[in-house]
């Protein structure tokens, strides 16, 4: 199992539209910190550099995913959850993204966060990462990834499984588990393309643009 510190934050590697039941995925995340949570990765998406060719969908969130991996943090197992592709019916194959805080008073979006800057040490027209690993990034920012689900855990530090912490020093730890699906980080390809200018210009030449380019045609047509 691969891992690294990032600010304090310890991670592990692995490689927008809210449903009707919100409410009942928050377990230890409150409704406000889902709300948070999809809008930050929806953010992270849009601004990623460099620009995609296709600008990467909005994530929406799973139910589903959010109840496993809730259910897993709860368990307090730092390791990765090895069926929850069988756990989660709507989706081949899942991915996941796990973390962990001895700062307990740490917001779930600064972990969040942390798992995005490791696009410091990725290059997309590699496809290689560097100094550290970066396929927590690499998941957040995949472009067949259509859905996510998150669940968080304060755990005892001494019954956390795999975690290698004196309890006494760090008697609590936060896990966040963020679970997506289809899962990315395919062996072998990059998380999506990017374009140059004019392949960026094309792509933001949107239906809606169109029609008001149509529209100020006419209208000058009116006064001509």
């Amino acid at each position: 199992m691969s891992s690294t510190v990032v600010g304090g934050v310890m991670l592990c590697l692995l490689g927008c539209v809210l449903g009707a039941h919100v409410a009942m995925v928050a377990g230890s995340l409150s409704r406000p910190q889902v709300y948070d949570l999809l809008r930050l990765h929806n953010r992270l998406r849009s601004d990623v550099s460099p620009t995609p060719c296709q600008q990467l969908r909005p994530l929406v969130w799973s139910l589903e995913l959010a109840q496993v991996a809730q259910r897993y943090a709860s368990s307090c197992n730092w390791e990765h959850n090895p069926r929850r592709s069988t756990q989660a019916t709507k989706f081949a194959r899942v991915g996941e993204n796990l973390a962990y805080s001895t700062a307990t008073r740490d917001s779930v979006l600064d972990l969040v966060q942390a798992w995005y800057d490791e696009i410091d040490d990725y290059t997309l027209s590699t496809n290689q990462c560097h100094a550290r690993p970066c396929g927590h990034f690499t998941q957040i920012v995949w472009n067949t990834t259509t859905h996510v689900g998150c669940g968080m855990h304060v755990c005892p530090t001494s019954s956390t499984k795999h975690l290698t912490l004196n309890p006494r020093q760090y008697p609590q730890v936060l896990i966040l588990v963020c679970n997506y699906g289809p899962a990315g980080n395919w062996a072998g390809r990059a998380p999506y393309s990017a374009c140059s200018g004019s392949g960026r210009l094309l792509h933001a030449i949107t239906p809606a643009l169109i029609h008001t380019y149509v529209a100020l045609l006419v209208l000058r047509a009116a006064f001509q």
